[in-house]
């Protein structure tokens, strides 16, 4: 199973419409006001939920040439294109405060065809951007594993100065490079590269990269750390203990796309004692827009690993954080529903009171405002 989305033409033309549409001031202004908004998990935010009223009412008004049917379609992009903002700086220190929502999009943030945010292009593209400070540039080129920036910027900075560097706020990569560097006892570029990361695919992970063993080791790994690219350098770890990263520490330290990179680069067997020891964690992973219309292909290949509490945890996210947050979910709702195995459900619908909320939800027939749905749920939820 991959995390892996075709989009149809539809969806990569309503990319483009709607990264265009970010770059909107009046639509700015509105996302600067959200940026400004304190995140609350365990309650309904109110403010939020009005702003964003607001910012698609605004790029309806913007979209008036196109059909109406369109229009609303493209709106409905808005949000999680802009969410993938939030995770891009979240994932890269940036302080998500009003003003630089503007500044970093306009300039630097590239986008795929499928609506998320190529983050290694938009990585290079700051690199090469005097704006961002050396120190920040060189943490960015170690995280990438963009050997040639690596190599310039360390270059560029004086002796004195290289402290700087990776004195505070860095995380394995960064140590790592900085150890390499400093021990290059006059081993060219070209050398350290073939020693550390051109090995045939059968022993690039194996126990010649005593190193790469050393500094990315799962326990290295600190909460004071700068997030970690763990994709960059998946495919050189050995194998004993990359599982260990989305099962033994906070995944809140990685990069938010990891889960779904690393997946792609593990073996077949490995892939499925991951999404067989963890599978709540990758549903969630799945939920993500725009991987939801994976999620319930993935559910019923995990069924047999899940257990009461793990369906009614997924139930209750799937509220809290889509159709809490506006999000149309609710037929996937249904779907997983459908998913979860008769004997199960029995259960589930035997607590009248936790099951009121997922009923409700059951019964939305898509005809009646959403909002009525919205406050029943955050009644029960929030008072």
């Amino acid at each position: 199973m991959y995390f892996s989305f075709m989009p149809s033409l539809l969806h990569m033309s309503s990319v483009r419409v709607v990264s265009r549409l970010l770059l909107d001031r009046d639509i700015g202004i509105l996302l600067d006001e959200d940026m400004s908004i304190p995140s609350g998990i365990n309650r309904y935010e109110r403010r939020r939920h009005e702003v964003w009223k607001a910012i698609e009412k605004k790029a309806r008004r913007k979209l008036r040439p196109l059909q109406t049917r369109l229009s609303i379609k493209l709106v409905k992009f808005l949000r999680p294109m802009y969410m993938e903002v939030i995770a891009w700086l979240r994932d890269h220190e940036f302080e998500a405060t009003p003003k630089i929502f503007n500044f970093l999009l306009k300039h630097f943030i590239q986008w795929k065809t499928d609506g998320t945010i190529d983050r290694k292009k938009t990585a290079m593209k700051m690199i090469q951007s005097r704006r961002f400070h050396y120190r920040y540039r060189f943490i960015l080129a170690c995280n990438y594993l963009l050997i040639d920036d690596i190599f310039v910027l360390w270059n560029r900075v004086k002796r004195s100065k290289r402290k700087k560097l990776y004195r505070t706020g860095t995380n394995a990569a960064v140590r790592f490079w900085v150890h390499l560097l400093k021990a290059m006892d006059g081993a060219s570029k070209a050398e350290l590269i073939q020693k550390y990361f051109s090995a045939s695919s059968e022993d690039r992970a194996g126990p010649s990269k005593p190193l790469i063993s050393r500094y990315f080791k799962p326990k290295r790994i600190k909460d004071t750390d700068f997030p970690l690219r763990l994709s960059s350098y998946f495919p050189f770890i050995p194998q004993e203990y990359r599982q260990e990263y989305f099962t033994k520490i906070n995944y809140a330290l990685l990069n938010k796309t990891d889960f779904s990179l690393c997946l792609y680069e593990m073996h077949e067997q490995e892939r499925l004692q991951l999404l067989e020891a963890k599978p709540a964690f990758a549903l969630k992973r799945c939920l993500e827009w725009p991987f939801q219309s994976l999620f319930v292909e993935l559910a019923k290949q995990v069924v047999d690993h899940m257990k009461l509490i793990d369906y009614e945890l997924m139930l209750r996210h799937i509220i809290v954080f889509y159709i809490l947050s506006d999000l149309d979910y609710y037929e996937l709702f249904s779907d997983f529903w459908d998913v979860i195995p008769e004997n199960y459900r029995n259960r589930i619908m035997e607590v009248e009171r936790s099951f009121f909320p997922f009923k409700a939800v059951l019964n939305f027939d898509g005809v009646n405002p959403s909002k009525t749905i919205i406050k029943t749920l955050k009644k029960y939820y929030y008072s």
